[in-house]
């Protein structure tokens, strides 16, 4: 079996950064401070997750 690390693509944090369009998907109570943290330092500008997750980040907008 080939290791993680020769099936893992990735690039640089500036490059997804200066992508047009970059998905985010994750959900979870425990993972709202990790979206949170992608979301407001524009490295995701699609978020798929989960009622909960969403209805969250939401009230924390008002």
């Amino acid at each position: 079996m080939r290791s993680v690390k020769a099936r893992t693509m990735a690039i640089s944090l500036a490059a997804l950064k200066a992508t047009r369009q970059s998905i985010l998907v994750a959900g979870g109570t425990n993972k709202l401070p990790a979206i949170r943290a992608a979301l407001n330092g524009g490295y995701a500008n699609v978020l798929v997750t989960d009622l909960n997750d969403a209805e969250a980040l939401l009230r924390e907008q008002e």
